[in-house]
């Protein structure tokens, strides 16, 4: 296919790393520089470097400046470098749980237009890392862009640790839209598991409903996509230790954690009644975790096996 180099927005540098290093491709380098605004400047270094290359672009699209640098570099490595191919690669990608396009709701899905601005650049392919909702890969309107990768396979090697330990485990899903894959989970590990209700009533405000009797005496796996501020994972934890679990760990696909205007995520998951938790560094935010907690998974290999 010729020769690629990897780049990558300055939020994704560590993970482009991982991946170039994964992968044998060599990583190119961009200087971010700032203004006073807010603004800032790309920079490619070696400019011909990219010229008429393979190009891998690795960037979590964490906020609207992540989106639009990701479309930026698209455009300018197919319109001035003249790149034989721009692949994408998306780790995260923030998207409001309330934002569905729904005719008069007045709500403004702006994570749907947003991914639209990604297909809108027009690179070859985009492959997304555990999407929140499956129908972002269809937005651009261009069948077979879009491509989505699941964290299963690292998901399954943990649970196969736990396993090893001798625990009697069950899987949870914290609610019904986790419920299809933490099935499939559970099938391929032969674990029982269970499924709770989750009811959002305002925003980062949930209901959960009552665990079942089946996670008495058992070590609960609680599996959700990402963790945000951590209030359903917590209140889930709750009652599955009222309902007498020996103990509740947790997996998630994204790590986010908020930290700042009175809210420290990080801290209220160390304060929680949950033992311990695996989360995958698709999103910057993992690379500032302190609390012993946490144990962190890399997706690098998961995501060179995508580059063509």
């Amino acid at each position: 296919m010729g020769e690629k180099i990897i780049y990558a927005t300055q939020n994704s540098e560590y993970l482009a790393a991982a991946i170039a290093e994964k992968s044998d491709i060599p990583m190119g380098k961009i200087d971010w520089i700032s203004f006073q605004d807010g603004e800032h400047e790309i920079q490619i270094c070696d400019r011909h470097a990219p010229l008429k290359k393979q190009i891998i672009i690795v960037g979590s699209a964490e906020n609207l400046r992540y989106y639009a640098d990701i479309a930026d570099l698209v455009s300018t490595f197919k319109q001035q470098y003249r790149a034989t191919i721009v692949d994408v690669i998306v780790p995260y990608i923030s998207y409001s749980t309330a934002e569905r396009s729904r005719p008069h709701t007045g709500i403004c899905p702006r994570g749907v237009y947003r991914v639209q601005s990604l297909f809108d650049a027009r690179p070859r392919k985009i492959t997304f890392f555990d999407l929140h909702s499956e129908g972002i890969i269809n937005v651009g309107g261009r069948e077979g862009i879009g491509e989505h990768i699941y964290s299963e396979p690292m998901v399954i090697d943990i649970i196969n640790e736990l396993k090893k330990e001798n625990l009697d485990l069950i899987l949870i899903s914290p609610d019904a839209g986790r419920g299809k894959w933490v099935k499939s989970l559970a099938d391929q590990t032969q674990l029982p598991h269970d499924i709770m209700s989750k009811d959002r009533y305002a925003v980062d405000k949930v209901n959960i409903g009552n665990a079942s009797l089946k996670v008495k005496n058992k070590v609960a796996i609680i599996f959700d996509d990402m963790i945000r501020t951590g209030g359903t994972a917590i209140k889930a934890a709750d009652l599955i230790l009222e309902a007498e679990a020996r103990e509740v760990r947790m997996i998630a696909s994204h790590a986010i954690l908020p930290k700042g205007d009175g809210v420290d995520a990080e801290q209220k998951m160390h304060d929680s009644s949950i033992a311990k938790i695996y989360v995958m560094n698709s999103h910057s935010r993992t690379q500032s975790i302190s609390s012993p907690k946490f144990e962190i998974r890399c997706i690098a290999s998961l995501l060179a096996k995508t580059i063509e």
